[in-house]
């Protein structure tokens, strides 16, 4: 259990710092410009699963809905009353589970319920492994952060810190509802030993750890 968690329930001062730093230090480890992707879940009836991991906070259309209601950019499951499953398995809590597009040390992550107010979930956690294959009932998960609240239509900003480096992650969202975007800040861990001897290696790219630190100016 990963106890050192820091909660940023409004975005100002020393919050707002702390988001800044991670978007400067690190990167999204799983984002779907690098290759994330969402890969099971338990529910996502009425928004898609896939959104979570997708560029930008998630945005609102007033007057868009599908076939089975109101449109949302994020992931969005049932209520949990009268789903079978739930009521077998006797769980409760939803979830998804993401490879990271790079596989690496997390520092923070960002659940971003933008727009989802009274269709959010009340409390999140996150679980991790590291595993070459796509995880199955037999993968062992390490908590990495324990349940903890979140708000709606706010970043949910959490650190963590444990010190390994991992390829999946689960997040679970209690007792459902919906997240617009899910980040994972952190540091690429490189296996070097996946390259052919000899061959040309980008030191610069992204996948490789590389990252901009420092500009002249940005203002533009």
């Amino acid at each position: 259990m990963i106890d050192n968690i820091q909660q940023m329930t409004q975005l100002s001062g020393e919050q707002a710092e702390l988001l800044a730093y991670y978007k400067r230090h690190y990167v999204d480890l799983a984002s779907e410009r690098v290759g994330g992707e969402t890969l099971s879940c338990s529910d996502d009836f009425f928004a898609p699963m896939e959104n979570l991991i997708k560029a930008g906070r998630g945005i609102f259309i007033e007057d868009k809905y599908t076939e089975r209601g109101k449109w949302m950019d994020g992931w969005e499951s049932r209520r949990s009353y009268g789903r079978s499953f739930r009521q077998q398995a006797n769980t409760d809590h939803d979830w998804c589970v993401v490879r990271l597009g790079i596989a690496g040390f997390i520092k923070g992550i960002d659940v971003d319920t933008n727009y989802f107010r009274g269709n959010a979930p009340q409390e999140i956690s996150l679980e991790a492994c590291n595993s070459e294959q796509q995880p199955n009932e037999a993968t062992k998960w390490t908590e990495i952060i324990k349940k903890v609240s979140v708000k709606s239509h706010s970043q949910n900003i959490f650190s963590v810190d444990s010190g390994q480096s991992w390829t999946h992650l689960r997040l679970k969202m209690y007792p459902d509802g919906g997240i617009a975007r899910f980040r994972v800040y952190g540091e690429a861990d490189v296996n070097w030993d996946g390259f052919v001897k000899g061959e040309l290696i980008d030191l610069a790219a992204i996948k490789n750890g590389g990252k901009a630190m420092l500009v002249s100016d940005m203002f533009f």
